[in-house]
Order: C-alpha cells, then structure tokens, then sequence
C-alpha cells in the first residue's frame, strides 16, 4: 500500500474515533474536549539531521463551553468537507473551502449559526483540524494555491495547459508592472491656495511625465 493510500484511510479513522468520543461523552452530559497539537516556537524542536522545526509534545486543550462551542462546531462541519474531499479525491486550498462552506450554510438554514464572517476563520479552523489530526493539511486535501509560491521562490516561469490541449510558457518577469496612479504629493492640508481660482492638483513627476 503507498504512503498516500495509508493517509487516506488512517485520517478517516482518526476522525471517526474522534467524532465518537465527542458523542460518547454528550450521551453521558459529560463536556467533550479536543486536544490539538500547540503550534508555536516554544513547542518546537530542530534536528539539524532532519533540517527543519518539528513540534512538541505540548497540547492546545479545547473544552465544551459557551465561548468554545462554535469552534468545535465549525471544526467538525469542515471536518466532513475534507473527509468528502478525501473519499472523492478531490482537491481544494483555502479559499476554495471557504466558499465551500459558504455554500453549504446558504442551502441548510440549520448550519447558519456555523457561517464564516471571512475566510481568515475558516483558515484557523483548518489549521485547528490539522493539529487535531497532527496531519499536514496537503494530507487532507487542501493544497495552496501555487502562484503565490512560484513567486516568492523566483521561480516566475509558468507552464499552463489551454483549452486547446496546447502548452502555454508565461515568464512573469517580462510582464510590465501596473503604471502608478496619479496621485496628489501634499495632502490638502498642507496646500494653502492665495486665491479662490480652482488649482490643478500636484502630481507625482512620474506621473506628470506620463501625461
């Protein structure tokens, strides 16, 4: 069995086990608690032989309350989009969830309370997934999108597949960038006009050039 095919049917499991021992314990009117992996500098540890920081052995604890119910809940609303995701294969980044999500609530008037203001919280409910699972989220499904990658790697040459099943080469850093707009180089407090006749508005040199 490949190591992706092992992913794809421990974290299933892991989520299954999870989700009943929340519901074990709301049958017995106890309050369920999540524990999550505490990602932060001061539970990490570098091994120069592996190269890169790896968690510790602290734990974030979530328990059932007034203030914590809506995250638990929305963590376990995402939860079941990703195991859908990982059941048919499919992929989505953040923002793709996020609408996703959005989705759901606007056709379950039930899930309303569930709704995301923004995606910066359906972004941390991820996160709180994953270091639930102590699993990267590439392992559930949700990659990110590779543009912004590409080019803080300088990486700036890209190869994408039109409609026509050609092979288009783009090299991003021949594009030219966006002109600067014109905009006043005083703000109009420090402009002190002797006359009431109309002033044409101060411009940058570059901009005036442009004109």
């Amino acid at each position: 069995m490949s190591k992706s095919a092992a992913l794809d049917n421990i974290i299933p499991k892991l989520s299954k086990d999870l989700c009943s021992r929340l519901l074990a314990d709301l049958e017995k009117a106890k309050r369920p608690v999540l524990f999550a992996t505490k990602c932060s500098l001061d539970n990490s540890k570098y091994n120069p032989k592996i190269g890169y920081l790896t968690p510790g052995p602290k734990k974030v604890r979530t328990e059932l309350n007034v203030s914590s119910v809506k995250k638990m809940s929305r963590a376990i609303f995402l939860l079941e989009v990703l195991l859908r995701n990982i059941d048919t294969g499919a992929v989505n980044t953040k923002r793709e969830l996020y609408y996703i999500a959005k989705g759901e609530v606007k056709h379950n008037g039930k899930l309303k309370p569930l709704d995301f203001t923004d995606q910066d919280e359906s972004d941390a409910t991820i996160d709180f997934i994953c270091e639930m699972l102590e699993c990267y989220r590439e392992e559930v499904n949700c990659y990110a999108n590779d543009r912004g990658g590409q080019t803080y790697s300088q990486q700036l040459v890209v190869t994408e597949t039109l409609p026509s099943g050609e092979k288009a080469t783009i090299d991003l850093s021949k594009l030219k960038a966006r002109p600067t707009p014109c905009r006043p180089t005083a703000s109009p407090s420090e402009t002190t006009p002797s006359s009431s006749a109309p002033r044409a508005c101060p411009r940058t040199p570059c901009a005036a050039g442009a004109s």
